[in-house]
């Protein structure tokens, strides 16, 4: 699959980013090996069923394209990104695999048909990949959250990935 992030320079950004598509890929894969009266069932420790969880991924991912087009990176030149304690404990507990709400404007209000919900996500990872593969530096600052302080490139993708694992580890499909 080509990446938005084959002119980036940064090595270190590319392999977050291969592996970041290599594990939306893998996850779209088992929802869609699944029968279709499991896709729409949901999980039975609670949450989200396969087809509302492909929405639930691009919904998340949506929020840094959000924040990305409000933040004003110009303000920030010079300075180093200071994710905050908020966003390190967050990082961690999604790495355990602790059950975690998920925050309102993060959950489908719908649940979406295969494809639907499959070409969202795409679409959404893949234009989050192509604007922060724009920066110089994946080191420099991308967005500023208003509770997890300013993040990289780098920040960005660390928590996406971590988010990635919460709900590869918690989905027993």
């Amino acid at each position: 699959m080509e990446t938005p992030t084959e002119n980036q320079v940064s090595p270190e950004f590319v392999a977050v980013a291969e592996r970041l598509l290599d594990n939306r890929d893998r996850m779209i894969a088992r929802i869609e090996a699944l029968p279709a009266d499991k896709q729409v069932k949901p999980n039975p420790a609670g949450g989200f069923s396969p087809l509302e969880l492909l929405s639930h991924m691009a919904l998340s991912e949506q929020m840094y394209i959000d924040l990305w087009h409000k933040t004003d990176r110009q303000k920030f030149t010079g300075q180093l990104p200071k994710p905050n304690f908020l966003y390190h404990k967050i990082k961690a507990a999604m790495m355990k695999a602790k059950p975690l709400p998920a925050p309102k404007d993060f959950r489908p209000r719908t649940q979406p048909l295969l494809d639907q919900g499959k070409e969202h996500w795409i679409r959404t990872s893949n234009e989050l990949l192509g604007q922060l593969s724009s920066l110089r530096s994946p080191h420099t600052i991308a967005v500023k959250h208003p509770l997890l302080g300013t993040m990289s490139a780098l920040d960005v993708l660390g928590l996406v990935e971590a988010h990635h694992h919460y709900h590869d580890v918690r989905f027993p499909w």
